[in-house]
């Protein structure tokens, strides 16, 4: 499988902060989430993050970002290709 690199973390030297998802899937993830900020009217939306919902190093990693970003939090659960993935973010200052 291909693999590409997101990271929307500020703390991309951490490794803890850096997710892989398949190429094919990364810009569906990230424009689901997009379209829920907008949707949601989140304000000051950062610290982006992908997991894969049943891959424990992956949602370590996610819930390791989440910890670090600050304010608000929001998250949603994406399937894509049958599988379950979990995007969110930080909002609001």
């Amino acid at each position: 499988m291909n693999l590409a690199k997101y990271d929307w973390s500020a703390e991309a030297a951490d490794i803890e902060a850096r997710f892989y998802v398949p190429c094919h899937n990364g810009e569906a993830l990230l424009l689901a989430l997009m379209r829920a900020v907008e949707y949601e009217g989140l304000s000051c939306a950062d610290n982006y993050r992908f997991a894969r919902y049943y891959d424990p190093d992956s949602m370590r990693a996610y819930l390791t970002a989440e910890a670090r970003g600050c304010c608000g939090t929001y998250s949603m659960q994406v399937w894509l290709d049958g599988e379950p993935y979990i995007a969110g973010c930080n909002h609001g200052h």
